[in-house]
């Protein structure tokens, strides 16, 4: 690959608007790589489902260089239901969201 400047294909990157597509230039080279992967993994998010909680475990696990360009992880589920049964709804409350900011700290 000829030597492109790193702000030129980061801005490129940027333009990608599909997540598969930065997974797979990730694979293209080490320079591609730590272009794509602050962009790939950005944004997580953690499903109610025993798949998404196996996945979240196993990216704890991986290497710092990808967890710590983490920025936000949102949590989604059914927020009528909870692992007790049927959740009984507040007046005024709303559907509640939970998000983990870079520090893992909920807010």
């Amino acid at each position: 690959m000829p030597d492109v400047p790193l702000e030129l294909l980061h801005a490129i990157a940027m333009d990608i608007k599909s997540d598969s597509v930065l997974f797979q230039l990730r694979l293209v080279s080490k320079t591609l790589n730590s272009v794509a992967t602050p962009l790939a993994f950005r944004v997580i998010t953690v499903k109610d489902s025993v798949e998404s909680a196996d996945t979240l475990a196993f990216f704890q696990g991986c290497d710092p260089s990808v967890t710590s360009v983490v920025r936000e992880a949102t949590f989604e589920g059914d927020p009528e239901t909870t692992v007790d049964g049927p959740r009984h709804q507040l007046a005024g409350e709303g559907k509640p969201k939970r998000q983990v900011g870079g520090d893992g700290r909920r807010s």
